[in-house]
């Protein structure tokens, strides 16, 4: 069975790079879509909850941004967006939870370390 050529190209990096450089390597690659869902029912709830967002109706943006997170517990950005809305209708312990969230799923993102700040 061949390797798939990320592992290939991870394997020859291995091998040419000091090992803290590959790792770095890999943390700024790796990590990128972490925050992204494959789920199209998770996808669907989460522009539907976004666009409320936008629209400042948090209410719906909250209960379509639930869904997603539902749908697909793994989607960061999903409880990204649950989070800002439930702290624009003062739901801070929801919003705590939900940036909990994000951390736990995608540490290394830019969503992740404004998370960890919040």
């Amino acid at each position: 069975m061949s390797r798939s050529l990320p592992s290939r190209l991870f394997a020859a990096l291995r091998r040419s790079l000091p090992s803290p450089l590959v790792f770095a390597i890999w943390l700024i690659l790796g990590t990128a879509g972490w925050a992204q869902s494959t789920n199209s029912q998770a996808l669907q709830a989460y522009q539907a909850g976004m666009a409320a967002k936008r629209a400042g109706d948090y209410p719906t943006a909250i209960h379509q941004l639930r869904a997603a997170t539902q749908a697909d517990p793994q989607f960061a950005d999903g409880w990204w967006g649950l989070a800002w809305s439930c702290i624009s209708l003062g739901r801070n312990a929801e919003a705590v939870e939900a940036f909990r969230q994000v951390i736990r799923l995608a540490p290394l993102t830019d969503n992740g370390i404004e998370a960890a700040k919040a």
